[in-house]
């Protein structure tokens, strides 16, 4: 019988590879993958260490401070993972599954608080700024946040290197789209096991335990009932949003057709920018739905659908 797959996608498989000080050889492989750092396993150290105790209190807080989420449904939540690498960057690893306008903004506040937190207050010999080191935030997103082709790109921010040139610069940030083909090898194994937990025979051996690590029967029994209390979780949010997508269609098409406009028949089916697909998508953003998922399922312009919020 075949291992069941478990997504790294899923929050406590994505804190259990990245946040246990165990892995270090896949968080460095991962690090050096995507950036210039060069970094040795030993040189990891995590700020915000895994364990399922302090998971499980991690999700007791957040429903107790978001009545409305389910116990281990996590899907609007960024995964964060924080990692110092001594001597060298911190750097801090977030995943973001669904879109969300606001990402940026808490992307760019967990780069600054890490480089903040390095300032040392006590500091009365030497320059209490000497201990800030440059901060790699690399953000892996499960849809296209870009309009080009470019599957991984690096960014700095806040200081014009034409400028003012910096080096090492001190924020950069990484963009990893899951959802772009790329010919890079390293980056297409990375996606693969993102999206589908599997791994190339030929892959690298830090892949293909990282692959092991979240096999199902691998896991200890607290890990597996907050993963199938996830997958649950998703699988009914699913479900009841395609029901929902479906039902609006159906119920625009009997509009049209009550109206003797065929033309409304094939809009309806297309989903396409007309005034059932707005009935669509007010309908979606009175349930609270996302703009940007509206957009993907009624086809209409994100600024338009902003504007019937």
């Amino acid at each position: 019988m075949p291992a069941r797959i478990v997504l790294p996608t899923n929050d406590l498989a994505f804190k259990k590879i990245f946040t246990d000080i165990e892995h270090a050889d896949i968080i460095a492989a991962f690090i050096n993958d995507f950036t210039s750092l060069n970094v040795t396993p030993n040189q990891i150290r995590i700020l915000n260490p895994y364990s399922i105790k302090t998971y499980q209190q991690q999700i007791a807080e957040k429903v107790r401070d978001y009545p409305d989420l389910q116990t281990g449904d996590l899907r609007w939540i960024a995964h964060d993972a924080v990692i110092a690498i001594i001597e060298t960057a911190d750097v801090t690893i977030e995943m973001q599954l669904a879109p969300d306008a606001e990402f940026l903004k808490p992307a760019h506040y967990y780069l600054a608080d890490v480089y903040a937190a390095n300032y040392n207050h006590q500091s009365t010999t030497e320059s209490r700024f000497k201990p800030l080191k440059p901060v790699w935030s690399i953000n892996i997103l499960g849809y296209r946040l870009f309009d080009d082709d470019l599957a991984y790109r690096t960014t700095t921010n806040y200081v014009d290197q034409t400028l003012l040139p910096l080096e090492p610069p001190l924020f950069r940030f990484g963009f990893f789209e899951l959802t772009k083909p790329t010919d890079n090898p390293r980056f297409a194994a990375w996606q693969r096991f993102f999206t589908t937990g599997l791994v190339a025979k030929d892959a690298p051996p830090y892949l293909r335990r990282a692959a092991n690590i979240i096999e199902y029967h691998n896991l200890l029994p607290e890990e597996r009932k907050m993963i199938d209390a996830a997958e649950k979780a998703l699988a009914i949010w699913e479900s009841t949003l395609y029901t929902a997508v479906d039902t609006a269609v159906d119920a625009a098409k009997q509009a049209a057709e009550a109206k003797g406009e065929a033309r409304g028949i094939e809009l309806g089916e297309a989903r396409g920018e007309s005034k059932e697909a707005q009935r669509i998508a007010n309908a979606m953003l009175q349930d609270g739905l996302d703009v940007e998922l509206i957009a993907r399922f009624t086809n209409l312009p994100v600024a338009e659908i902003e504007r019937l919020a």
